[in-house]
C-alpha cells in the first residue's frame, strides 16, 4: 500500500515539476523496489528521493509548495547553516520527499567528490514502476554509483542497502558497456574508493558473479588500504550484525574519500562528532534527530538558503 501510494504520489509530483520545467529524477525507494527488486514488495521504504539540478532547486521548492507540499524541516537558520543538500517535506497524502539538489549531502563532501547531478539528470531514463507507469530515474550506470555513494555515507550497514546495490549491478551488466561506465564515472566524480567499498562488501556478503567484478577490477582495487580494513573487518565480525551491533565497520565506509590522510580525518572527525551526539541524546533525549523540524520560520534564512544552494 505505501509503494503504490508513493508512486502516485510521485506520479503527481512529477507532473507538476514537468510544468514548472524542473528536469527531475526518482532515485532508491519506488524505483529500486519497482525496477530492480525481483518483485516490488520485498523492499521496504519510507520516503521519495526526488533529484533536481542546483540550478532548479528554488523553482522546484516553489512548485511543490504552491501545490501543497509542506516543509518537514522548518529549522530555517539551521538548514542555512549546515547547507545540506537536501529539503525534507511532507507531501499532500502524507508521503515523505527529500528533495535534493546533490547527492553529497554535506559540503565536506561536496569539497572532496566532484560530484555530477546536472549529468546524472541528463542522462535519466523512464523506468516502468508497475501497471505501464513510468518514472525518471538514472541510468544503470548512474544508479550503480548514487546507491553504493549513499550505501557508504550511511555506514553501509543494512542489507537492504547492500542488495539495493547488488540487483543495481545485474541490471547493469545487462546494458552493453554500463559496467565500464560504472568504473570512468566512479574516476571522474572522484567517488572510486566509497563506491568500490560499497560494491566489495555486497560481494563479500551477498555474492556477486565473476563476469561482474571482473569489469570492475580497477574500481575494486580504488579501495586500497581502507578497503581491506573492512575487510579485515568483516572477516572478524561477520556482517551483518543485530541492529545497533557498534562492530560493523560503518565509519570506515563513511569517511572514505580519495585521499588517504583525507579518510583518516573524516575517522577522527566522525569519532568526534557522534560522541557529541551522543552526549546531547543522553542529555536531552527527547529532543534527538529533531533540529530540523523544529519551527523556526525566517523566510530571510529560508531565501537565502535556496539562493546559496541554486547557485553553490
Amino acid at each position: 500500500m505505501r509503494h503504490l501510494g508513493t508512486v502516485a504520489e510521485a506520479l503527481r509530483l512529477g507532473s507538476l515539476l514537468d510544468d514548472a520545467g524542473v528536469p527531475w529524477m526518482v532515485a532508491k525507494g519506488p524505483v529500486a523496489a519497482a525496477h530492480l527488486w525481483p518483485e516490488a514488495d520485498l523492499r521496504q521504504y519510507y520516503d521519495l528521493d526526488l533529484y533536481v539540478s542546483r540550478h532548479d532547486f528554488a523553482s522546484a521548492v516553489a512548485a511543490l509548495e504552491e501545490a501543497g507540499c509542506r516543509g518537514a524541516d522548518r529549522n530555517w537558520p539551521l538548514m542555512l547553516a549546515e547547507m545540506r543538500a537536501e529539503y525534507a517535506l511532507r507531501a499532500p497524502r502524507g508521503t515523505h520527499v527529500d528533495l535534493h539538489w546533490d547527492y553529497a549531502v554535506l559540503p565536506a563532501l561536496r569539497s572532496r567528490f566532484n560530484t555530477d547531478l546536472d549529468g546524472m539528470i541528463a542522462r535519466r531514463q523512464a523506468v516502468d514502476v508497475g501497471g505501464g507507469r513510468r518514472l525518471f530515474s538514472p541510468d544503470h550506470a548512474d544508479t550503480v554509483l548514487l546507491l553504493a555513494f549513499h550505501a557508504a555515507q550511511a555506514g553501509a550497514n543494512r542489507l537492504v542497502w547492500l542488495a539495493d546495490v547488488r540487483f543495481a549491478l545485474l541490471a547493469a551488466r545487462e546494458r552493453a558497456g554500463a559496467l565500464e561506465q560504472v568504473v570512468v564515472r566512479a574516476r571522474d566524480s572522484r567517488t572510486e574508493r566509497p563506491v568500490a567499498m560499497v560494491i566489495a562488501r555486497a560481494a563479500r556478503v551477498l555474492g556477486l558473479p565473476d563476469d561482474v567484478l571482473g569489469q570492475l577490477v580497477p574500481l575494486l582495487r580504488a579501495a586500497g588500504p581502507l578497503g581491506a580494513a573492512a575487510r579485515l573487518q568483516d572477516r572478524r565480525i561477520p556482517f551483518p550484525g543485530l541492529p545497533g551491533d557498534r562492530h560493523q565497520g560503518g565509519a570506515l565506509y563513511g569517511a572514505a574519500r580519495p585521499g588517504l590522510m583525507t579518510c583518516a580525518g573524516a575517522l577522527v572527525t566522525d569519532l568526534v562528532r557522534r560522541r557529541a551526539i551522543e552526549r546531547r541524546v543522553r542529555r536531552f533525549p527527547e529532543a534527538a534527530g529533531k533540529a530540523l523540524r523544529r519551527d523556526v520560520p525566517d523566510l530571510a534564512a529560508k531565501r537565502e538558503y535556496l539562493l546559496r544552494s541554486t547557485t553553490a
